[in-house]
């Protein structure tokens, strides 16, 4: 059984996540976990690594959407930029309007903005375009339902840094096996120890048993326990009533 202390601080860790959106409580193993149930919930491929992690003054670290993961969701929610309307503002302020819409008929829009004083030439066209960029990543997480960072918008922060995930293919292949191992291999493993169980006729059989299972599915390893516990609690009432029969009490009668 879980301490207090314990299901205290998954609590913590949970409401850190949940509530302040701050990963920081979480371990490198969870972290990753986390991104790939956020990319399959997404319907996006977590090899092309779409969320990277960042860390903020106070130790807060967030995810943040990379290109990636903006190409994807447009692709994917058939997400079409509808207008795009530009202005300068004063003192160079250059400001992008992002409208999108998707094929059911909904819009939303946002805006991208940069300072582009003093910028003339190659330097000035390529702040616009980078304007016009963000304005449509930001209109296209926020018309997917994501209130998210944009990569373009990092540089807007001050005193952040990047934290590497290094959720390469090794992290996320086992991460993909673990998830379906838990998906449909769990049950029929699961179904085979219960039967395995089930067919052990005493004690003796059901602790030999035990330790077959308990080497064979280590994953399994809290249901393996819970299940022979079970097994055990029946061999032990039908032991009972084998000994409280009406037949066994008059043998022992008897023999008295």
């Amino acid at each position: 059984m879980l301490s207090n202390n314990v299901i205290q601080s998954d609590f913590e860790v949970l409401g850190k996540v949940i509530i302040k959106n701050d990963l920081s409580g979480l371990s490198q193993k969870e972290k990753i976990d986390y991104v790939f149930s956020l990319c399959k919930s997404l319907g996006l491929n977590p090899m092309s690594r779409p969320f990277q992690l960042i860390e903020f003054k106070g130790g807060k670290e967030s995810l943040y959407a990379a290109k990636d993961a903006t190409e994807q969701l447009r692709f994917k929610h058939k997400v079409s930029i509808a207008t795009l309307e530009s202005n300068i503002l004063e003192g160079g302020i250059y400001i992008v309007k992002a409208v999108a819409k998707l094929p059911c008929g909904r819009m939303d829009s946002s805006t991208g903005v940069l300072s582009i004083k003093g910028l003339y030439g190659d330097s000035l066209a390529n702040a616009m375009m980078k304007c016009e960029t963000k304005a449509k990543r930001r209109v296209t997480l926020s018309i997917c339902g994501l209130g998210m960072l944009d990569e373009s918008e990092l540089e807007t922060i001050e005193g952040y840094k990047k934290i590497d995930l290094s959720y390469g293919d090794s992290e996320i292949t086992n991460v993909i096996e673990h998830k379906r191992y838990d998906d449909k291999t769990r049950e029929l493993d699961l179904m085979k120890v219960k039967i395995l169980f089930n067919g052990s006729s005493d004690i003796n059989t059901l602790a030999k048993n035990f330790e077959l299972m308990k080497r064979t599915y280590p994953k399994l390893l809290n249901e393996v326990v819970e299940l022979k516990d079970k097994r055990k609690v029946e061999l032990l009432d039908k032991k009972m009533e084998e000994l409280s029969s009406p037949e066994v009490l008059e043998v022992s009668n008897e023999s008295i």
